[in-house]
C-alpha cells in the first residue's frame, strides 16, 4: 500500500463509513509493504492497526528544477505574495481576506488553482491564475514570488485530516528558494514537521487574516531572516524531498519483503 489519506470516507453514505473503515484495517494489516504521507500518519496508523509502516514524504521528480538561491531585493515597495494549490471551505474566504489587506498597502496576492470561486469579489483582492507544471511554477516562483503562502484548513471538518495530511506544495515552494509562510493548526502534520526544522519557515498557528497579513509583511521586510530561512529550507529540503532517496527507500522496501 502506498498511501496518502483515506479520508475520503467522509463522502460515503453513513452504513458503507464503518464497513469501509473496517476493510481498510484489514488491508493494511495484511499488506506487505506500507508508506505513509508523514510522520503522523504512520504513528496514529501504527497505533490503530499494530502495524509499522514507512514514511515517505512527497518528494521530487527525477528532472525537477531546484534552487539554492533567490536574487532579493531591498526595500521592495510592492510584495508579490504566491499561493498554489487546491481551495476549497473556508480558505476561500480567509485568503480573500488576506489578499483584500495586502491589496491595500499596494502588495498583491497570487493565486494558482484549479478551484475558480464563483464570488466575484474573491477576483477583487487576488490575481486568479491556472495552475501550472511544477519546473514552471518553480522557476517562476524563484523569478518573481517574496513569499509563498501556505494554508491549512482550520474548519472542524478538516481537523482529523489534517493531522496525517502533507501539503504536497510545500515540496515545489522548497525547490522554489522562495520563504515560506504556513498556516496551519498545531497538531497538523505539516505543522509538526517545521517545528521540527526550525528556520526553515514561518509557521503561524492561528488563521486569522489580520495576523498572517502582518506575518507576511514583516518576513518581507527583513532581508535577513529571508536569506536565513531560505539557507535552512534549502538544507532540509535536499534530503526530504530527494527522489534518489525516495526511490532508495521505496525499493529497499519491496526488496526486504521479497526475500
Amino acid at each position: 500500500i502506498i498511501h496518502d489519506d483515506f479520508h475520503f470516507e467522509y463522502f460515503w453514505i453513513p452504513f458503507v463509513k464503518r464497513w469501509g473503515q473496517k476493510k481498510f484495517g484489514e488491508v493494511y494489516k495484511s499488506a506487505q509493504t506500507c508508506f505513509c504521507v508523514s510522520e503522523e500518519m504512520e504513528k496514529k496508523y501504527y497505533k490503530q492497526y499494530q502495524r509499522r509502516g514507512i514514511v515517505l514524504l512527497p518528494y521530487r521528480g527525477k528532472k525537477t528544477k531546484m534552487f539554492s538561491r533567490k536574487k532579493l531585493k531591498k526595500n521592495k515597495s510592492s510584495l508579490i505574495i504566491v499561493y498554489a494549490g487546491s481551495l476549497y471551505g473556508e480558505a476561500f474566504e480567509k485568503i480573500q481576506k488576506i489578499g483584500a489587506l495586502l491589496k491595500k498597502q499596494n502588495h498583491q496576492l497570487v493565486v494558482l488553482s484549479g478551484q475558480k470561486p464563483l464570488n466575484t469579489k474573491f477576483e477583487d483582492t487576488v490575481w486568479w491564475r491556472k495552475p501550472v507544471s511544477s519546473n514552471k511554477l518553480i522557476t517562476w516562483l524563484n523569478k518573481k514570488a517574496d513569499i509563498c503562502l501556505l494554508y491549512q484548513n482550520f474548519s472542524k471538518n478538516f481537523r482529523k485530516q489534517g493531522q496525517t495530511l502533507f501539503p504536497t506544495k510545500l515540496v515545489d515552494y522548497n525547490a522554489s528558494a522562495t520563504p515560506v509562510v504556513i498556516v496551519a493548526p498545531k497538531k497538523t502534520a505539516i505543522a509538526k514537521y517545521c517545528l521540527k526544522r526550525p528556520g526553515s519557515s514561518f509557521l503561524i498557528s492561528n488563521p486569522s487574516p489580520h495576523k498572517v497579513f502582518r506575518a507576511i509583511i514583516k518576513l518581507g521586510s527583513n532581508l535577513i531572516k529571508q536569506k536565513k530561512m531560505i539557507s535552512r529550507s534549502v538544507f532540509f529540503g535536499r534530503e526530504d524531498f530527494c527522489f534518489k532517496k525516495a526511490k532508495k527507500v521505496f525499493y529497499q522496501a519491496l526488496l526486504q519483503n521479497k526475500q
